[in-house]
């Protein structure tokens, strides 16, 4: 997808010298600060977003302007130090246009207190994710999600709005996919007989009503044989307490429960 470019870019543009990898690019898009639709960057960020969607490339303006970045958008920032100033004023004009305007900036730590001091209490931030350091996302390493940089974060500004229909529940059709008991169409089962299924072994399974159905081997071999477990320490099973009696669980079954799966046999 093409990127569509507008504005003119400004004299000595810098290099931004680090960049996300494709990993963290869709760490970003996949965050509630993701779905950019432009982006105002310095040269030499990763064009990630426009491999997504058809999205707008607004260059920095000279003279900070905000001419070129239109409100109502949702735009990803990523520029070296020296362009905070002059992107915070661009995506501010935006935000007096439309304060539906909303802003991921890409940025490391040790530039947070500079963003938010350019952005000022305008528009209302806060942190998405951290890319490398003890907090990064999903527990990634700062390789697999930075390049030139071993620490990153994202920060978000702006309101995020739903701008699609409106979503109507169906609660009825929904009532009819649930569990009875839960939908409230059927009593719960009896406590007491809840206790005792606890307490009681359950017989063995028929396993020629699992033979020959197309099931993987290692299914039926687990109705057969059962599940082998190697015990450090042999343990009794815990016995029943007092007055709890012993029955076997299918029979009895309240409606409601008959369509649970059948438990696994374990052995020791």
């Amino acid at each position: 997808m093409a990127t569509t470019r507008v504005g003119k870019a400004g004299a000595h543009e810098a290099p931004v010298g680090w960049n996300v990898t494709l990993e963290g690019a869709r760490e970003i898009e996949l965050s509630y600060a993701g779905g950019c639709t432009a982006r105002v960057v310095s040269p030499g960020s990763l064009d990630w977003v426009s491999d997504l969607r058809p999205t707008r490339e607004v260059l920095l303006a000279s003279g900070g302007g905000s001419e070129d970045l239109q409100g109502g958008e949702n735009v990803f920032v990523h520029v070296c130090r020296e362009h905070i100033d002059r992107a915070a004023a661009m995506v501010l004009g935006a935000f007096e246009k439309d304060p539906s305007t909303r802003v991921a900036v890409l940025y490391r730590p040790e530039d947070e207190m500079r963003w938010l001091r350019a952005m000022g209490p305008a528009m209302r931030a806060s942190l998405v994710m951290d890319l490398g350091g003890k907090d990064s996302v999903g527990g990634s390493s700062a390789g697999a999600l930075l390049e030139g940089a071993t620490h990153a974060r994202v920060l978000a500004f702006g309101h995020r709005r739903w701008r699609g229909r409106p979503a109507i529940m169906d609660r009825a059709a929904i009532a009819e996919l649930m569990d009875p008991v839960d939908a409230g169409r059927e009593e719960p089962p009896p406590k007491a007989w809840k206790t005792a299924v606890s307490y009681s072994p359950y017989p063995p399974l028929e396993v020629r009503r699992w033979e020959g159905k197309g099931l993987p081997e290692r299914i039926v071999s687990l109705v057969r044989e059962g599940a082998h477990i190697e015990a450090h320490e042999p343990a009794d099973l815990a016995p029943a307490p007092e007055g709890v009696e012993r029955m076997d669980p299918r029979s009895d079954t309240p409606v409601s429960y008959t369509h649970l799966t059948l438990p696994t046999i374990y052995s020791v």
